[in-house]
């Protein structure tokens, strides 16, 4: 009950803790039949009048534990896109953004050093989640797609084909759910590309991958810690596939969304930026003088300090494997 009250008249900050503790207790089978009723009505609620996209997503996501779907309500602060499919969350402004990590963090690996220029992060749209098998194959059945040169994997195959492949067993529920593996940075550049030549008019819109800057930003939703809930790296299983947390498929949205409204931004798949990534961290001989590009996100396969905020990875534009997807920036003109 307690809890109830917060999610229904408490600050912003209030409702959305409580919503994601109410989305842990639904997960309990001896949830009476009335508390559950009252979590229900209080999510609808919230989702249809809350104007801080992290309350919004917290509601709907307790009530999808419970087994409902329960509509948007705030259009100017969170919104589905008609051409991509995704939900779209609005993230705040910010006049000066640095990334990096403490020095303090024991963790930190080089490559994770804070940067020297803070740059300014424009209020632009996440997608909430990455971006899904079933937004995605419209266009890996493309002509779009079949243009999208350098797909091979180190196995050979072509990761167009391999991702096909993959969602030829699925429902539709099924692909609605699972995270778009198997991507490189090529081909989410050109689903971009794709996604932009469909805009018409209303609303006029761009699609784009994240800078490392704003994924980094969007990740911590305003929490100085390693992580967008703290520091300690035992709670990230409540927000973070992790620890080799994977059954078939990433399946999106399982654990609680940050503060901003975003799932999955610690552990599931590595995600792409349109980041560099700097030549000066690449040791490797076999990589020297290659053009490399940033992803983060941490996999699911690794511990929860490797799904910190700061954490990076790189890969070349033309590369593919299980563990990489991406998520959607869309900026609104």
């Amino acid at each position: 009950r307690a809890l109830n009250d917060k999610a229904a008249d408490g600050t912003d900050r209030e409702k959305y803790v409580a919503f994601c503790l109410l989305g842990e207790l639904a997960g309990r089978e001896d949830l009476p039949g009335e508390a559950r009723a009252r979590i229900l009505e209080v999510c609808a609620s919230a989702a249809r009048s809350a104007q801080w996209p992290g309350v919004v997503s917290a509601a709907r996501w307790a009530a999808g534990r419970l087994g409902e779907e329960i509509e948007l309500g705030s259009a100017d602060k969170v919104l589905v896109d008609d051409l991509s499919g995704l939900s779209f969350v609005r993230i705040p402004p910010c006049a000066a953004y640095g990334r990096g990590a403490a020095l303090t963090d024991p963790d930190r690996f080089e490559d994770e050093e804070v940067v020297d220029t803070p740059v300014a992060i424009d209020g632009v749209y996440f997608s909430t989640t990455e971006v899904t098998m079933a937004v995605l194959e419209p266009f890996l059945k493309s002509v779009a797609s079949e243009a999208v040169v350098n797909w091979a994997t180190q196995e050979g195959a072509r990761a167009r084909d391999v991702v096909l492949a993959e969602m030829r067993d699925l429902t539709l529920g099924e692909k609605q759910r699972a995270a778009a593996n198997h991507i490189s940075l090529n081909a989410a550049r050109a689903f971009c590309d794709w996604l932009d030549s469909k805009v018409e008019d209303s609303p006029a819109r761009r699609y784009r991958l994240p800078t490392e800057e704003e994924w980094e930003y969007a990740c911590r939703a305003g929490n100085v810690g390693r992580y967008c809930f703290g520091g300690d790296s035992q709670y990230a299983r409540y927000f973070a596939q992790c620890d080799g947390s994977l059954g078939t498929f990433q399946i999106v949205g399982q654990k609680m969304p940050n503060w901003y409204g975003l799932f999955d931004l610690h552990g599931g798949l590595w995600e792409w930026t349109s980041g560099r990534y700097e030549a000066r961290f690449v040791t490797e001989p076999e990589h020297a003088g290659k053009e490399m590009y940033a992803y983060r996100s941490g996999g699911y396969y690794a511990p929860a300090v490797r799904c910190r905020s700061t954490q990076r990875n790189r890969g070349e534009a033309h590369g593919s494997n299980y563990y990489l997807g991406f998520r959607l920036v869309m900026e609104l003109k």
